[in-house]
């Protein structure tokens, strides 16, 4: 049996989507997983954000950010 190895720079598998002038939503087209780059005056942070779940339906809201005052 053959072990199927998993490539990780298919073209269009991640995409990323910048937010503003500080971050960047990176999604991982093929097994949902995503990250978020902020980036700041000292540097930047990445963090894994989660992946999406195949229970959600489309249109249907996973996280709302709060509006700013």
């Amino acid at each position: 049996m053959q072990r199927e190895e998993t490539q990780y720079n298919e073209v269009g598998r991640f995409q990323a989507i910048q937010m503003g002038n500080t971050g960047v939503f990176i999604i991982d087209t093929k097994q949902g997983h995503y990250w978020v780059w902020a980036i700041g005056r000292t540097g930047g942070t990445l963090t894994y954000a989660g992946q999406v779940s195949s229970d959600l339906r489309p249109g249907e809201t996973v996280y709302q950010v709060p509006s700013k005052k």
